[in-house]
């Protein structure tokens, strides 16, 4: 009981917050997205890989995610991020996946196109 009351008084306190920016990562989690992103860079099309991000509560797993999503806007490439604990069945999950790369795709060519304008 008190873990999860220390727990609500760090999210409260903000200190839970993912971070969004490189000059913030005092713990070196870039270097970590960094790799990932190579791996998944250097991949062949035709190759399908899966690539999970594991650990305990508050161990930065969301941090990580968005710095690889910054390498992915650097790099030029599409992102879709997807939650499936947001849904409450299969098929409600899939119609979010679908949704989630639909806009990732989305933006991305909004992007590209904005770029190409200029």
């Amino acid at each position: 009981m008190a873990e999860n009351a220390t727990a609500e008084k760090i999210k409260k306190a903000g200190l839970d917050r993912p971070l969004e920016e490189f000059k913030d990562d005092f713990l070196e989690r870039k270097p970590f997205a960094e790799k990932i992103f190579k791996i998944i860079e250097s991949n062949p099309l035709d190759l399908n890989i899966r690539i999970g991000i594991n650990g305990p509560w508050g161990s930065g797993k969301t941090t990580v995610l968005n710095f690889i999503k910054s390498f992915c806007e650097e790099g030029k490439y599409p992102y879709a991020n997807f939650n499936p604990w947001h849904y409450s069945n299969p098929e409600m999950a899939w119609e979010g996946f679908a949704l989630s790369v639909d806009s990732g795709l989305s933006k991305w060519k909004k992007k590209k196109m904005e770029k190409s304008k200029k």
